[in-house]
């Protein structure tokens, strides 16, 4: 993800703390502290006025790294989602589609049009939903050697 705790909508947040079912009492907590940072600004050393941001979760927080794991149970959703209709299969180690730490997302999958296609979609709507964004310059896509012809030209088509 691009910048991740820059971009985390706090309406995004408010619903995922619902979501993984928070109290009404620590969702109000939760977000009134998160909502409630300014940033002054400086130039040449004079204080010149605050900045009171819309979204995003303060960078040295000890609370930001389990707030944007909150978050990420949203992306988590739609993968299983997709799983449980037939849209992903995942590997045969069981049925794997996602592996996650902190920031790193692997998808896995089958390199078949209709999963890449699949796969991209719901990166789409997590990040019009999360406000997160895919950083395409730290991305990779990977096939096994047991891919079978031109190894994934139809499945890299779908994320140009």
């Amino acid at each position: 993800m691009l910048k991740v705790y820059d971009r985390i909508e706090w309406n995004f947040l408010h619903s995922m703390l619902i979501r993984v079912e928070f109290s009404f009492h620590w969702v109000t907590l939760i977000m009134n502290y998160v909502e409630s940072v300014t940033y002054s600004l400086l130039i040449n050393g004079d204080q010149v006025g605050y900045i009171t941001p819309g979204r995003g979760l303060r960078q040295d927080d000890p609370l930001s790294p389990y707030l944007f794991i909150i978050c990420t149970e949203g992306l988590i959703s739609l993968l299983k989602e997709a799983c449980s209709v037939g849209e992903l299969k995942g590997i045969k180690v069981g049925p794997m589609t996602h592996l996650m730490f902190a920031d790193d997302t692997l998808l896995l999958g089958c390199a078949t049009l209709s999963e890449a296609a699949k796969f991209k979609s719901i990166l789409d709507t997590y990040e019009s939903w999360s406000g997160q964004l895919v950083n395409a310059q730290k991305s990779t896509l990977l096939f096994s050697p047991n891919v079978s012809g031109t190894p994934g030209q139809p499945s890299q088509k779908c994320w140009a």
